[in-house]
C-alpha cells in the first residue's frame, strides 16, 4: 500500500519479523521527506487504550512509533491518532504524517480475516534473539518490572518496542502475572527454557572471536579491565578451569596483543559481545554521572547458561552445583 502511494520503506529485517512479534527500526521516505520509526507489531488482543498509553509513555526520547497490526478497529485507530501515533494495518488503513507526507485511510476491512486458529499458529518464538535478551534482563534485574519499559530495553540492548512486545507476550503465556506491576511466575521453568534456547540462539549471535593463550593471567588495558568473565573462570572453586570466556562491549585489538592471544585450531578462549548494561549504569548516565566502575562479573544466569552449553560434562556438573548455591537461579 505505501509503495502505491510513493512511500519507500526501508527496514533491515523486513515486516516479517514484526509479524513474529518483534519490532524493528524502519524508515519511511517520500521525495525529500523521511522519518525513522520504532515499528511495533500490535496484536489484536492488546488493542486496549492502556496498552497504547504504555507504549507512548515509554517510547524512547525523540523516537516515533509506527504501529503495525492485522486490523485496527475504529476505537483503537482513533486512540492512536489522538496520541499522535502513526499506524498501518493489513486491511490498508493508515494514518501516517511526516514532513510533507499525509496519509489518512479509514474504514477498510480485511477481505479474509485470519481465524483464531490461524492466529494461534503464528510464528511467535518466545526465545527469539531479542526476546532472549529481554528475558535475561528481567530474570537478572526483576526490579525492571517496576520501572518504565524503556529501561528494560536499554538494559537488554533492544528497542523499546521489542521490550514492550516481549513483556506483553510473557503475560500472554503466563510467565508474568498480576494486575498493575507484574511479577515473574514459573521462574524455574523460564530459566530452564531460556538456557536451552541460549545454546543454539543468542550464544551464537554473541560470538566475536576465538583464540588460544594463557587463561590464568589476563592483562587488562586502560582504567580497569574492559571485560567480564564467565564460564569456568567464573566458578574456579567448583572445577579447575581449562577455558576462558570473556564478554566485551567492543573487542579492542590491544587486548589481544597485550595477552598474546593467537588464532588456533583448538582455541581455549572465547570472546563474546556484552549486550547488556546494568540498571545502575543507565541511571547514572541519565544524571550525567560517568560510570567509572566496570562490572567484572557476568550475571549468574549467563554464567550458568555458558557452563550448561559448553558441551563439557565437567562444566555441566559445576553448573548444577552453581545453580543450587545461587539464590538468583532458584525457582518457584
Amino acid at each position: 500500500m505505501l509503495r502505491e502511494l510513493g512511500v519507500e520503506v526501508r527496514a533491515d529485517a523486513g515486516w516479517s519479523n514484526l509479524l513474529a512479534g518483534h519490532s524493528e527500526k524502519v524508515e519511511l521516505r517520500r521525495g525529500q521527506s523521511a522519518q525513522e520509526y520504532d515499528a511495533v507489531y500490535f496484536p489484536m488482543q492488546t488493542g486496549a487504550p492502556s496498552a497504547l498509553r504504555t507504549i507512548t509513555k515509554n517510547a524512547q526520547s525523540g523516537s516515533r512509533v509506527l504501529m503495525f497490526g492485522e486490523q485496527f478497529n475504529p476505537r483503537t485507530a482513533n486512540a492512536l491518532r489522538v496520541q499522535g501515533i502513526d499506524y498501518l494495518d493489513l486491511a490498508g488503513n493508515a494514518s501516517i504524517q511526516f514532513g510533507d507526507v499525509l496519509i489518512d485511510v479509514r474504514g477498510r476491512r480485511s477481505a479474509a480475516p485470519r481465524s483464531k486458529e490461524t492466529r494461534v499458529q503464528s510464528p511467535r518464538n518466545p526465545f527469539s534473539l531479542s526476546r532472549s535478551q529481554v528475558i535475561f534482563a528481567l530474570l537478572t534485574w526483576p526490579e525492571l518490572l517496576t520501572m518504565p519499559v524503556r529501561y528494560t530495553g536499554q538494559v537488554a540492548g533492544v528497542s523499546v518496542g521489542s521490550a514492550f512486545n516481549t513483556i506483553e507476550f510473557l503475560k500472554e503465556i503466563g510467565y508474568l502475572v498480576g494486575e498493575g506491576l507484574p511479577t515473574i511466575a514459573r521462574k524455574r521453568e523460564l530459566i530452564d527454557n531460556w538456557t536451552t534456547a541460549y545454546q543454539t540462539g543468542l550464544k551464537n549471535k554473541l560470538q566475536l572471536e576465538r583464540f588460544r593463550g594463557d587463561i590464568v593471567s589476563v592483562v587488562g588495558i586502560g582504567p580497569g579491565a574492559p571485560f567480564s568473565i564467565s564460564g569456568e573462570l567464573a566458578v574456579p572453586s567448583l572445577l579447575r578451569p581449562t577455558t576462558l570466556t570473556l564478554y566485551v562491549r567492543e573487542l579492542d585489538p590491544q587486548l589481544i596483543f597485550a595477552n598474546r592471544w593467537r588464532r588456533d585450531e583448538n582455541p581455549n578462549i572465547e570472546i563474546r559481545r556484552q549486550f547488556w548494561k546494568t540498571p545502575a549504569e543507565i541511571l547514572r548516565a541519565e544524571r550525567g554521572v560517568e560510570y567509572e566502575r566496570f562490572e567484572h562479573e557476568v550475571p549468574s544466569l549467563l554464567v550458568y547458561a555458558d557452563l550448561m552449553s559448553s558441551g563439557d560434562g565437567r562444566q555441566r556438573e559445576a553448573a548444577g552445583i552453581y545453580r543450587e548455591q545461587n539464590s538468583e537461579l532458584a525457582g518457584d
